[in-house]
């Protein structure tokens, strides 16, 4: 008789290896991504041109993400995945350089022109290469602190806040002072540091379902006759001591479990392995109200936050005539509160629970936004961004340590990677690719005041129907399917 899965015993690794792979891979992205819009228009693409890229791209890291990390969970390579795609990327990078400057008029219309093909190629190539980077680094850090010490997730990942603001500042200074090629070189080198670190180092995400889980004697007596299998899945409170769980269970035929059982009693010498759930069961997670609703915000603050991150330095040069300078210096004002916001968000997630960490995480964004308007409509100076940009590392933070964590509680045993493909697919894919079609669209027709405005819609219905769906899940008529915002 099989018995219940026992957790897995985080791998004997370095505690700084996570936070010196976190760092490196953001350095990299901190150079590249920001300035992104500003090169292609640093190579004559229309604003309509520029949002049409920021929307096909996560389009393309929708379905990109999940099926590399399928693969990587099924394959048991993610090691030679992760290096040979940050290999390709750098390469595909590198190409920018050599993109021939176009000029575009500026128009509504979506569709570019012809001499813009091949720098899309290039953006749809490094689109497929990238995705994968995250979700894979994630579990790896997950792994190296154990399943019962998840929570501890956002002091690894805080380094990776550090690494984007130290190289995203130095880029914008750079930049001014030497050449818009600069990010292209900046990633490039921070990112083959990171090859290098990984190669040698134990880098290893290992399968739930493994050797590494072998019951123990005492624990293979318990059951004698199971009637079903379980897999009970943590719906991510932070408090571990006050968690309610749900379960999913598989229920078997009567044929399935005389299989079932008569292939344990030939497993006598070796070590039990523990077979996964198919798709299809796997599937079956997504389709809980407490995902349909963590689903929905995650997608909400996906789109706001693709439309600040693709349009916001476009919104200070245009509107405001700000310098790459000044661009520059407002990175460290949005990753400054990344830093304690990860380094205390396990604790935060204790007190407020993760429902509580969402909503709270909504507020900031429609406190963010509703700046930004009011920055437009009174014409103020580009440098009244600096505080509104403290605002990033609250929200961005809330949201991103509980979408990681709720991912990886609700993970069935070896598809951890899986379901942070899931998440990163949500909210920096299919969320991006709405908010780059949106933003693009306004950002021509209507201005980028108006754009931004246009989100606040968008983030009330959100925050009112999240908020709507832990009441509800939350009453004793349902049973708890998150804890309590109280802590009592």
């Amino acid at each position: 008789p099989r018995p219940a899965r026992p957790l897995r015993m985080a791998p004997s690794l370095h505690p700084v290896l996570p936070k010196v792979i976190y760092f490196l891979y953001f350095c990299g992205y901190g150079c590249f991504s920001p300035y992104l819009n500003l090169f292609y228009r640093s190579r004559g693409l229309s604003t309509a041109t520029i949002g049409m890229i920021g929307s096909l791209l996560p389009l393309i890291n929708f379905f990109a993400t999940p099926l590399w990390t399928m693969y990587a969970d099924h394959s048991k390579k993610h090691k030679l995945i992760l290096i040979l795609t940050l290999v390709a990327t750098i390469m595909i990078q590198c190409m920018y350089v050599v993109v021939p400057e176009i000029e575009e008029e500026e128009t509504t219309e979506i569709i570019p022109s012809i001499s813009v093909l091949p720098l899309i190629g290039l953006s749809i190539l490094n689109s497929v290469l990238n995705a994968p980077g995250g979700p894979l680094i994630d579990t790896f850090a997950l792994q190296a602190l154990g399943r019962d010490n998840s929570e501890n997730y956002g002091k690894q990942r805080m380094w990776g806040a550090i690494g984007w603001g130290i190289s995203s500042f130095l880029t914008g200074m750079f930049i001014d002072n030497l050449s818009i090629n600069i990010l292209i070189y900046g990633f490039a080198l921070f990112e083959i540091i990171l090859v290098v670190v990984i190669y040698v180092s134990p880098f290893k995400i290992d399968d739930g379902c493994g050797a590494e889980a072998t019951p123990s004697k005492d624990q293979q007596e318990q059951e004698q006759e199971p009637k079903s299998v379980s897999i009970s899945l943590s719906v991510m409170d932070g408090d571990l001591a006050r968690d309610e769980a749900f379960t999913m269970c598989v229920n078997m035929d009567h044929r399935e479990q005389e299989a079932y059982s008569m292939s344990d009693e030939k497993e006598t010498d070796t070590p039990d392995v523990y077979a996964k759930p198919s798709f299809l069961q796997s599937l079956k997670i997504l389709l809980t109200p407490a995902m349909g609703a963590f689903i929905f915000v995650a997608l909400s603050l996906g789109v706001v936050q693709n439309i600040i991150s693709g349009f916001l330095f476009l919104y200070l040069k245009d509107h405001f005539h700000a310098s790459t300078e000044m661009m520059g210096a407002s990175m460290p004002f949005s990753v400054i509160l990344e830093l304690p916001f990860f380094f205390f968000s396990q604790a935060i997630m204790k007190r407020l629970g993760v429902a509580g960490c969402i909503i709270l995480a909504n507020g900031v964004y429609v406190l963010r936004i509703l700046l930004y308007v009011l920055m437009g409509y009174f014409n103020v100076s580009p440098w009244f961004d600096l505080p509104v940009e403290l605002l990033h590392g609250l929200g961005y933070t809330l949201i991103w340590t509980s979408g990681v964590k709720y991912a990886n509680d609700s993970a069935p045993p070896g598809l951890e990677s899986t379901m942070q493909g899931v998440f990163n697919a949500v909210f920096s894919g299919f969320g991006s690719f709405l908010g780059g079609i949106m933003g693009g669209l306004l950002y021509t027709g209507c201005g980028p005041v108006v754009m931004f405005a246009s989100c606040l819609p968008l983030l009330v219905l959100s925050l009112v129907v999240f908020s709507s769906m832990q009441k509800y899940l939350s009453s004793p008529s349902r049973g708890a399917m998150y804890k309590p915002l109280s802590n009592t």
